[in-house]
């Protein structure tokens, strides 16, 4: 939940960092993912974020409770009953400490390759708040399964023989061996109809950043254009079938791949 949805509680610092009491109230509830107006009911799932004195991070607790006063101090969950301060148990999450940085891939919750998520990594059996959506080469069945840190630190690659990217595009480019290891093992892969293909430019790989928006498209470079019809070896009709009435998402779908060097916009295919 945003900082925004706390501002009707006492100050508190944008990232929750300071220690700060809260008690319940309109402005500031979160029930089972969605805020609401009224104080939780019996039984109640919370999912809220909590400060704790020292932290670097912010925290999350899951619990489930039934007072009809609740309050969080320094990473307490408790409730107010006639002066006394009675305390419930809760299961603390990881899930709000920073996401790894991908540098071919910056943006994966913007993607969509990453999702909040309460589900056990099955590579360090720990629920971090987010989960992994994309594509997996693996022998075992990963789908849904690793967290973005087992994927960033080599992990999941080392431990359960996961990849996320084809390594042909990139070879073929000449891209250097070690560029092509980090984009296949520890970079978030991106959805596609048939294959992925990961592009590349100044003899590096390009970041990743999603679906091809609207706007990206009428406002694409000539470059932009000359390199795509390069790339699928088509012609200005072609560009044209593909770019008139493009919607993302559609059957002839486009990603888009950033140079990060010269940041060239380059524009990958691929047809349902």
């Amino acid at each position: 939940m945003c900082a925004c949805g706390y501002r009707a509680a006492k100050p508190v610092c944008r990232c929750f960092r300071r220690p700060v009491e809260y008690t319940a109230g309109r402005s500031y509830v979160q029930t089972s993912g969605k805020q609401t107006g009224s104080l939780p009911t019996s039984s109640t799932r919370l999912t809220v974020p909590i400060s704790r004195r020292g932290d670097v991070c912010l925290r999350r607790l899951v619990f489930v409770f039934s007072p009809d006063e609740w309050h969080l101090r320094d990473g307490r969950v408790g409730m107010s009953e006639f002066g006394q301060h009675r305390t419930f148990k809760y299961r603390a999450m990881n899930g709000t400490e920073p996401l790894p940085y991908f540098r071919y891939h910056p943006a994966p919750l913007a993607t969509g390759a990453v999702a909040a998520s309460e589900k056990i990594c099955a590579c360090c059996n720990q629920a971090r708040g987010y989960i992994y959506v994309g594509p997996v080469y693996s022998v075992n069945d990963l789908h849904d399964a690793l967290c973005p840190w087992c994927i960033a630190d080599g992990s999941a690659a080392s431990k359960l023989d996961a990849s996320f990217a084809d390594s042909y595009p990139l070879a073929r480019a000449g891209v250097p061996a070690d560029v092509i290891e980090e984009v296949n093992l520890r970079t978030p892969g991106y959805v596609s109809w048939q294959q992925e293909w990961w592009l590349s430019h100044c003899g590096d790989a390009c970041e990743f950043h999603g679906d091809v928006s609207i706007q990206d498209v009428e406002s694409a470079s000539d470059s932009t254009k000359q390199a795509w019809l390069l790339e699928y070896k088509q012609d200005e009709a072609a560009w044209k079938w593909v770019t008139e009435g493009y919607q993302p998402g559609g059957d002839s779908a486009l990603y888009k791949f950033v140079c990060r060097h010269c940041r060239q916009v380059l524009f990958a295919w691929d047809l349902c």
